[in-house]
Order: C-alpha cells, then structure tokens, then sequence
C-alpha cells in the first residue's frame, strides 16, 4: 500500500467531515462521512461543486472571499440539535480544504468550566469570582455615567448552631432556600451573590434614593422572616445586614460610604 493510500484511509476514517474541492470549486475529494452528511452521489463526482453540494448557504466565491484577508474561515450551524464548526482553508497547492466536525461536545464542555468557574454550586448563584468581575464593571460603568449603586453585606445569623446541631444537609438546605429568597426579594438587574459559607452579596444598581434602599433591606427582611422548615424542622431565621453606596447625595462622591447596619 502507497503513503497516498494510508493517507486516504486515515482521513476517511476520520469522524469530522473533510472535503477537497479545486481552486474553481469543482469537487475533488470527500471522505465517507462527508458523502453522506452532503448526499454526494459519486457517479456525478466530474459535474460536481460546491455550490451544487452545497454544504452551507454560502457560495464558493463567499469563501473565496473570505480567505483572501484570513489564512482560515469558519462557521458554525445547529443541525438537529448538534452543533457543526465548518473550518475552510487553502493548501500551498490551491486547493480548498473544507473540514466540518461535531463541537456539541466541546461547548457543553465548556458552558460546564464557565459555571464551575463562576457559579456556586449548592445554591447556583453567582459565587465569589463571579461577584467581583462583576462589582469592577459596575464600579466602572458608574463611574462613567455618574449613577449609585450598593452593597448589601448579609450573613446568616447563628448558622454555625444550625450545622452543629442538625447536621450539614440541613444546613445546606437552608442556604438553598435563602438564596431562593434572596432572588425573589431583589430587582430584576439586581446581582445577588454567594461570597462565603453563609454570606451573600447583593450588588443593587441605580440607586436614585436612600429610600430605594431601605425599600430593598425591608423587603428581604419580610421575606426572610418567614418560617423555614426543612426535614420536619421549623427555623426563624436572622441575618446581619450591612449596607454601603458607592457616593453620598451631597456634593463631594466618595468611593464608598457607609449607610447602615442592621440585625433582622
């Protein structure tokens, strides 16, 4: 067997889809998967093209186009569910290299170490990367457009006891309900975070009053205030809550300033 012929089988064993086609477009070679992915009758193999293939909505002379200013050129189509990258290149010799492989696989991997990285996973909140990535941009953007914005500091009161006494999963349980509260008590462009075992974040945006504030600490008192029953267990719950604004309403902004501090 020639070097040519190890080549041949190697790329149609290969499971990406992978096609030559000539500097005019007329159809060259294809390996097993891309016949069948295009529908390529191979008896007509001398009348075939790309545009008559046509194995995206996008001419030959597209991706001509394309490459005269890029060594490579890709594209991305959803087929049933599955995610295709289309990779097009030019060898030294002038033929065009389509190669067309499955990267579901590859995004889900990906979406899955972006949530890790910026996700707590008991209580799918934003976690302590997550928070401070995003505090910069909003410290910035206020900055830019002279708007307020603040911080809510809020620990669970006493749930060193809860874990102590009745276990972990329980405590657990009721960090996942807080969390839930803490969501449904805060505006919609509002940002609540988990920074700590028992401490989240809120990052409140356009602040136009201090009543907006007070508005926001007594709602989340109301809604945390409401019993908690995990595993046939009944708990009132208590948090510490510290509030700070990003500038006074007076003359002279600070960085921060502190607002108050309160014990639900």
């Amino acid at each position: 067997m020639s070097i040519n012929n190890v080549f041949v089988d190697i790329v149609d064993l290969h499971p990406s889809r992978i096609a030559v086609y000539e500097e005019n477009g007329n159809f060259f070679y294809a390996n097993s998967n891309y016949i069948k992915a295009y529908g390529i009758e191979m008896s007509e193999k001398e009348s075939l093209n790309f545009d008559k293939i046509k194995p995206y909505e996008v001419t030959f002379e597209y991706i001509k186009s394309q490459l005269i200013t890029s060594k490579s050129f890709s594209i991305q189509e959803l087929e049933d569910s599955t995610l295709f990258e289309s990779l097009f290149f030019y060898t030294t010799s002038k033929y065009l290299i389509h190669i067309s492989s499955n990267i579901t696989i590859l995004k889900e991997a990906d979406k899955k170490i972006y949530y890790h990285a910026n996700y707590d996973s008991l209580t799918t909140l934003p976690n302590r990367s997550y928070f401070k990535k995003q505090l910069k941009s909003i410290l910035q953007e206020s900055s830019r457009n002279g708007s307020k914005m603040a911080l809510f500091f809020i620990d669970v009161d006493k749930f060193k006891e809860v874990n102590d006494t009745y276990g972990h999963d329980v405590g657990d349980k009721m960090l996942v309900t807080i969390a839930k509260r803490l969501l449904n008590s805060v505006r919609e462009d509002d940002i609540v975070a988990r920074i700590g075992g028992d401490e989240f974040v809120l990052i409140a945006k356009d602040i136009k009053n201090i009543e907006i504030l007070e508005q926001l600490a007594l709602k989340l008192q109301n809604k945390i205030r409401e019993p908690i029953e995990i595993d046939t267990h009944i708990f009132n719950v208590t948090l510490s809550i510290g509030i700070a604004i990003s500038a006074t309403w007076s003359d002279k902004p600070r960085t921060f300033e502190k607002c108050r501090h309160s014990h639900v």
